[in-house]
Formats: structure tokens, sequence, C-alpha cells
């Protein structure tokens, strides 16, 4: 009877460790299920990210080109005139600009 009651434990010991193998190996591939699904999503969400940031800089960099070229050749014309301002001024105050002016 000793002999058939220890076998009756191992064999309980043996079913109870395959249930709780088999639970693990579902968990396991249960956990696996959802991590793939996890990483697909956050692969997905990140070229739809880098794709929204490239779309936005080539935005950013078109207005601040249009923006920037007419300011740039609103500067140069700005100072190209002050120059020719300061020219005239100091071609006048030094004598060398004479302009004739006739009064009737």
């Amino acid at each position: 009877m000793a002999v058939h009651e220890l076998r009756e434990s191992a064999n309980s010991r043996t079913n109870k460790l395959q249930q709780e193998m088999s639970t693990m190996q579902d968990t396991t591939s249960s956990i696996k299920a959802e991590w793939t699904v996890h990483m697909e999503k956050t692969e997905s969400n990140h070229f739809e990210d880098t794709s929204a940031v490239e779309s936005g800089r080539k935005v950013l960099e078109e207005v601040l080109h249009n923006w920037y070229r007419p300011l740039l050749h609103s500067v140069f014309f700005f100072f190209f005139f002050l120059f020719l301002l300061l020219t005239i001024f100091l071609l006048v105050s030094c004598g060398m600009l004479f302009f004739s002016c006739t009064l009737f």
C-alpha cells in the first residue's frame, strides 16, 4: 500500500507540474502575441511620426525660404539705398559734387 500511495502522489505531482507547464506555455504564447502586436503598433507609430516630422520640416523650410528671400532683397536694397545717400552726402559735403541751380 505504501508503494501505491507513493505512485499516486508522484502521479499527482506530475499532473500538477504538467498543468503548470501548460499554463506557462499558454501565458508565454499570449505574451508573445501581445508583444508582437505592441511592436507592430510602435513601429507603425514611429514611421508615421517620422513622416510627419519630415513633412513638417519641408513645409517649414519652404515657408522660411519664401520669407527669407524677399527679406534679403529688401535688406539689400535698403543698404544699397543708404550707401547711395551716404555717398551723395559725402560728395556734397566735400564739395566734390556741384549742382547748378538757376533761378529764372
